[in-house]
């Protein structure tokens, strides 16, 4: 299983100027957009080089309503699933343990809804944790298939109102999208002067 690397290098400059109360968020696409904070890290965890490893492992759950700047609440287990695979969400309230379905084509999986207007979750597993990355934005109706397709592109941005597991909108700037592609490791920086500063590719000059 591949593992993926994202290296997050910040000049001592903005480290002794930055607020105490901001945290580094990084985000996930998930069928195109970015709605969790996968991972909050506030300020005093943070150092000159820091980094984030994650593997294409994935859960499944019923969840709250999607609400900006609420946590995300999990409404019923959480269950593994892999790429190709249909989880069902029954009448009870029961995630089933996914199967794997021919129909389900790519690098996505599904679940079928058997319950009224429920949204879905998906949790990816980070440093060695698990926390959610993803909220379906609508509720799904009932006898309704719904289908989640992450890919390996991350949003990293500084926030005081964000933290691991709340919903937004859109993240706030300075920002970077940071596109993985064919890579397995990516290196951005934020640099500049203070009050100024800006993410950029690539590590810090002379790192």
């Amino acid at each position: 299983m591949v593992q993926f690397t994202l290296n997050v290098e910040i000049d001592d400059a903005q480290l002794s100027t930055l607020p105490q109360d901001i945290k580094l968020c990084v985000t996930r696409e998930v069928n195109g957009i970015s709605n969790v904070v996968w991972i909050g890290r506030p300020l005093n965890q943070l150092s000159k080089k820091n980094t984030l490893k994650w593997t294409e492992e994935y859960q499944v759950f019923a969840s709250s309503k999607f609400k900006a700047g609420e946590l995300v609440k999990a409404e019923s287990h959480s269950r593994g699933i892999q790429y190709g695979q249909k989880a069902t969400y029954t009448a009870e309230g029961v995630m089933s343990a996914p199967v794997a379905d021919t129909t389900i084509v790519g690098n996505k999986f599904c679940i079928h809804n058997e319950r009224p207007d429920v949204c879905f979750g998906v949790h990816g597993r980070i440093d060695g944790a698990w926390f959610p990355v993803f909220v379906f934005p609508t509720a799904v109706k009932v006898q309704t298939n719904v289908s989640f397709t992450p890919i390996n592109k991350v949003t990293v941005f500084w926030s005081k109102e964000c933290g691991t597991g709340v919903m937004f909108f859109d993240a706030s700037k300075p920002k970077i999208v940071v596109d993985f592609g064919t890579q397995s490791t990516q290196t951005v920086s934020f640099t500049g002067p203070p009050s100024g500063g800006q993410f950029v590719p690539g590590p810090l000059p002379g790192a």
